[in-house]
């Protein structure tokens, strides 16, 4: 069919819907940090039904563990859903609620649009895609004034992160799975220009890739081998160039956050060239390698956030344990003494890179 005929419209209450979470998160934000409205706040941090609740068989970190492959194939589900706090859950509740009726809406546009019944539902989930991949984009940002105003640290945000980012895969999967099924494969891997871009071959690869970045995510793979996380999720970049060649008009919806990801970016690196020492480090039993470091910048920065910097991570790198000076790995600062840092970092067994850095530590000498 000559879907080219026919162009079917953004709709402009999805995107008001769609893009409403994070709007209505941040002014809830700003108003709860007043101080009238302070104690609300509290009773919206305290944890909804209690960690207590959790078995230790959630908990463990150990790649030979059932408890670690039950929680890792049900995405930490459980876990997550008994330690949400209730700001936390009102916040997931939003963005479903809002998922759904920006699905609504856009399925409504399509019809409005002419759009032949049998493909509404998979042009719908492809509009919906894409406000999802921006905020996906906007909410993994470190230095984020959303954070600040929201009064949330990094690490929570990022939770969000994993819950959009989930959704999406789901969404998009669904959005692929529909159009196979309605008209082909063959009309899937075309190249000729559709009515939102330049080929549906594109909107493939880029599916593709997406998943790639999703499986590297998994946290079998992050914790074995989080070099490979970094490296998939350096495809995400190629993959939302496919997804802007698939649907023009996706590029819009992308401008901001990345605007906002490279000012970030940018931060980020400004850090990394401040001055960094290390001040000691210690092998401790149960394979943990204790770092201290002096670092008056990150000190400051950690410290400037309030509340907001408890559980803040920083990068390490350390010349005995890596391959270059790109292999950084994230460590969540355990103490704060003047301008020196205190960082835990658990083996995760021989041949890995906490492996690698406690067999260091234990043959002395200073790490670099």
């Amino acid at each position: 069919p000559d879907m080219a005929a026919v162009h079917p419209n953004i709709s402009p209450g999805g995107i008001v819907v769609g893009f409403s979470p994070v709007l209505i998160l941040a002014a809830v934000g700003a108003l709860l940090q007043t101080s009238g409205l302070r104690r609300i706040r509290g009773a919206l941090d305290r944890t909804l039904i209690g960690a207590k609740l959790v078995s230790p068989f959630w908990y463990s970190t150990s790649l030979g563990s059932a408890g670690f492959w039950v929680r890792s194939l049900l995405a930490d589900a459980p876990r997550a859903l008994c330690t949400a706090s209730g700001g936390e859950a009102l916040a997931y509740a939003l963005f479903f609620a809002t998922q759904a009726v920006t699905l609504g809406l856009c399925w409504l546009r399509m019809k409005e649009q002419g759009v032949p019944d049998n493909l509404r539902m998979a042009r719908a989930l492809g509009r919906i895609l894409q406000i999802n991949l921006s905020l996906a984009l906007f909410l993994p940002t470190r230095n984020s004034l959303w954070n600040r105003i929201v009064g949330i640290s990094y690490e929570r945000a990022i939770k969000y992160h994993r819950i959009v980012s989930r959704t999406t895969l789901i969404l998009l999967l669904a959005h692929g799975a529909l159009f196979i099924d309605k008209l082909g494969w063959s009309y899937v891997v075309t190249q000729t220009r559709t009515c939102t871009g330049y080929g549906n071959l594109w909107g493939l690869i880029a599916g593709v890739l997406f998943l790639v970045v999703m499986v590297g995510s998994w946290e079998v793979v992050r914790r074995s081998s989080f070099e490979l996380f970094h490296v998939t999720h350096a495809l995400s970049p190629v993959a939302l160039g496919f997804a802007c060649a698939h649907a023009g008009d996706t590029i819009w919806f992308l401008i901001p956050p990345l605007v906002l990801y490279f000012a970030d970016h940018f931060l980020r690196i400004r850090q990394q060239l401040s001055a960094a020492e290390v001040v000691s480090s210690e092998a401790l039993p149960g394979d943990v390698t204790k770092i201290d470091i002096r670092s008056p910048a990150a000190a400051q920065t950690i410290l400037g956030k309030g509340a907001e910097g408890v559980g803040c991570f920083v990068l390490l790198h350390c010349a005995q344990a890596g391959s270059g000076p790109q292999d950084l790995h994230p460590f969540t600062v355990s103490a704060i003494a003047g301008d020196v840092l205190t960082l835990h970092a658990k083996s995760q067994g021989p041949g890995t890179w906490t492996g690698r850095l406690f067999a260091a530590a234990q043959a002395g000498g200073a790490l670099k």
